[in-house]
């Protein structure tokens, strides 16, 4: 075994108050700070994503991370014990009272850049490519045999070396991405990456370029000036 994933199974969370703890923890984070905006509810598909890829990143990063109750549904990998909970729930209300909680600041604002650059369909896409989903997700069952079957839990010795080396490049791609360009919402409520040293411009002089991309669209889009002229990558 390696040392960064002996370090990750020390740090890995083991009783049921502490790991629900944890999740509520991580979710107020992303409901306090999401921008509202590109987010208005954050209720369903975006809550899993962004407590999926903290886990994941702070599984990378040898910090504390939990995938207890972890299952791998048709829409990506779903913690069910926290499925329905909303920050209305008395469950969270009653969890945020409960003792501080060791979470990773900069891997929590890289998740939530992460939702709000890729939306619900397009971490939905992500979450499928790694093989601690597709190898543990059985399509023949329904949503409810999924929960009830052991089979379908994902745990962190499901995660591949190609799932790592994935997630490595997807979590510096992004902390690269939020230092250099700042997160733009079209007419369309398309999502877009500008530049920062140019955003003005480019938002006051491109307005109706800009505008121009739609949402199905679902690849991040970057927008940066080139020797005076508008480049989309």
């Amino acid at each position: 075994m390696e040392v960064a994933e002996a370090l990750a199974k020390i740090k890995k969370i083991n009783s049921s108050e502490d790991d629900l703890n944890f999740k509520v923890a991580i979710l107020k984070y992303f409901w306090d700070n999401r921008d509202r905006e590109i987010i208005p509810k954050a209720l369903g598909i975006e809550k899993q994503k962004f407590l999926f890829f903290y886990n994941l990143f702070a599984f990378i990063n040898n910090k504390q991370y939990t995938f207890d109750n972890l299952k791998a549904f048709e829409q990506g990998p779903i913690y069910h014990d926290v499925f329905t909970l909303t920050y209305r729930d008395k469950v969270y209300l009653e969890q945020i009272k409960s003792k501080p909680v060791n979470y990773d600041f900069e891997i929590l604002k890289i998740a939530c850049a992460l939702i709000e650059i890729f939306g619900d369909i397009g971490s939905s896409n992500l979450t499928h490519g790694f093989d601690m989903w597709k190898n543990k997700y059985d399509p023949n069952l329904d949503e409810q045999s999924i929960v009830g079957n052991n089979s379908n839990n994902i745990t962190a010795a499901d995660i591949s070396e190609e799932d790592k080396n994935k997630a490595k490049l997807l979590f510096n791609e992004l902390k690269e991405v939020i230092q250099v360009f700042t997160k733009y919402l079209n007419d369309n409520n398309k999502v877009l990456l500008i530049e920062k040293k140019n955003f003005d411009q480019i938002v006051s002089r491109h307005n109706s370029e800009l505008n121009k991309i739609d949402r199905t669209v679902v690849e991040p889009v970057y927008v940066y000036l080139l020797n005076g002229e508008l480049h989309f990558d």
